[in-house]
């Protein structure tokens, strides 16, 4: 019953914060909406990958965490329809729509049609691979590892269409990876949080070496625009140094980079109220990071800001797993 109360308020404010961005009108109000929804998108998409990831590792991934990785990827149909005002009016966001093409291949690639039909394909496919894990239905090591390759691949791609366009100048071919490692680090903190295992040493490896592929990702998409002069692409960062966005990025470290040297001590590891606190922590970042890549250089703000803060909360607790699928922290292997 207290997963269904969750649930609800959550819909509640997401409708009203829907009226709200409708009502505002304008590019800053709905980029808090695109932030926000991707954001609740990225949570459970991240545990479908892990559930597929887990699947081709030697053993058996049982417990609390696996359970609970498996019960948020049965939220993904609600995050998925968050994203349809997107679909319904991407003109409020993109620049590209109805600008004159620079070549054939962005008439026909950066179209309206052909923008939504990728969006709606991939969150169809992850909907229903979220419902197929969390129905408990086996998954073969065969689809497994053909669906991860998909993750990855057409993850990037959408990805990419719906946060890098929002810059035409922009490009990065690790882009894509830089948000997947958002993905599931954001789903694994979700999972240690709602999970509550007794055993964390597992989650605590894991989480380590997503915040190392993190620090990784997020470090080369800047560097390399930098360390090659890519006018283009560095508009993209020029436009997160004015205003609240270099303070934001600094907020974000903060709340990274701790997370990072504490998870090398085996006592935070294996300690259930290190982990959750870290884990918060992790879900903090992403609140954060999420704002980052979608707000900047849209005029947004102190109300786009509160409006992108309640509608990002709103959408991870709708992600909140139901408590009866998953089992007893005692029961954790």
């Amino acid at each position: 019953m207290a997963e269904r109360r969750v649930h609800f308020a959550a819909a509640a404010v997401l409708a009203l914060g829907l009226v709200a961005v409708v009502v505002l009108g304008h590019p800053a109000a709905w980029r808090a909406w695109l932030g926000a929804a991707c954001l609740a998108i990225a949570v459970p998409a991240g545990a479908v990958g892990w559930c597929l990831a887990m699947r081709l590792c030697v053993g058996e991934w049982t417990g609390p965490v696996a359970e609970a990785s498996a019960a948020i990827a049965g939220r993904m149909p609600y995050a998925a329809v968050l994203f349809v005002p997107i679909l319904l009016r991407p003109s409020a966001l993109y620049p590209w729509v109805g600008a004159p093409p620079a070549g054939a291949f962005r008439a026909v690639y950066l179209s309206v049609a052909f923008f939504d039909a990728r969006a709606i394909a991939w969150l169809v496919a992850l909907s229903l691979a979220g419902l197929h894990i969390a129905a408990g239905r086996p998954v073969s090591k065969a689809a497994a590892c053909l669906g991860l390759i998909a993750f990855f691949l057409f993850g990037m791609l959408n990805t990419t269409d719906w946060l890098g366009s929002l810059d035409l100048t922009f490009n990065s071919s690790g882009f894509g990876l830089y948000v997947a490692c958002l993905q599931f680090a954001s789903a694994l903190a979700l999972a240690i949080l709602a999970g509550e295992p007794e055993e964390t040493h597992r989650a605590g490896a894991l989480l380590l070496a997503l915040m190392l592929m993190w620090a990784y990702f997020a470090f080369m998409v800047y560097f390399i625009p930098w360390s090659g002069n890519l006018r283009g692409a560095l508009h993209y960062y020029r436009a997160r140094q004015v205003g609240i966005w270099p303070w934001l990025m600094t907020a974000i470290g903060c709340c990274r980079m701790p997370i990072l040297f504490a998870l090398f001590f085996r006592t935070v590891r294996h300690g259930r109220t290190w982990m959750q606190a870290l884990a918060g922590l992790v879900l903090v970042g992403s609140v954060m990071e999420f704002a980052w890549m979608a707000m900047p250089d849209s005029h947004a703000g102190p109300m786009e800001g509160v409006l992108y803060t309640v509608l990002a909360l709103a959408g991870v607790a709708a992600c909140w797993p139901p408590r009866a699928a998953i089992p007893d922290a005692g029961g954790a292997a």
